[in-house]
């Protein structure tokens, strides 16, 4: 494990409830604090990117959450976002896309199979820590 921080896991729904915005909440674990959030969305399967600069907030140990409010979006259509974080290792790679929609669209089925691989990613991310906390107090 490298000591970049773990990809995005994003907590929205994928279907939107409004025509033109969306929340956008994310958390992502990191051994050394998230300095910041580089958030990416796009028209979905392919258009150029948008960049939002975001704010962590801390969520517990290792725990960090953003989230970003998009205006100005099109109704009934499919978008794609990305996350990438900083820490103290400096900049991670962008996490996998996401796939959401506002209402009216329906994202793509990735979106689910995104979920539970972040999900996989979470229960190792666990184990390794505790596997650490144990060793620590082992002697």
């Amino acid at each position: 494990m490298t000591g970049h921080a773990s990809p995005a896991d994003f907590k929205s729904a994928a279907s939107g409830h409004s025509e033109n915005t969306f929340l956008l909440e994310w958390t992502s674990k990191s051994f050394t604090q998230i300095e910041e959030f580089l958030l990416e969305t796009s028209l979905s399967p392919s258009g150029s990117w948008s960049s939002y600069r975001v704010v962590p907030t801390s969520e517990g140990a290792y725990h960090f959450a953003g989230k970003q409010f998009l205006t100005d979006l099109q109704p009934a259509t499919p978008y794609r976002a990305r996350v990438s974080a900083k820490n103290g290792e400096g900049w991670g790679k962008p996490g996998p896309e996401w796939n959401f929609a506002t209402k009216g669209a329906v994202p793509s089925p990735a979106s689910v199979t995104a979920s539970a691989t972040s999900s996989s990613s979470s229960t190792v991310f666990m184990l390794l820590c505790l596997s650490l906390l144990l060793l620590r107090y082992k002697d």
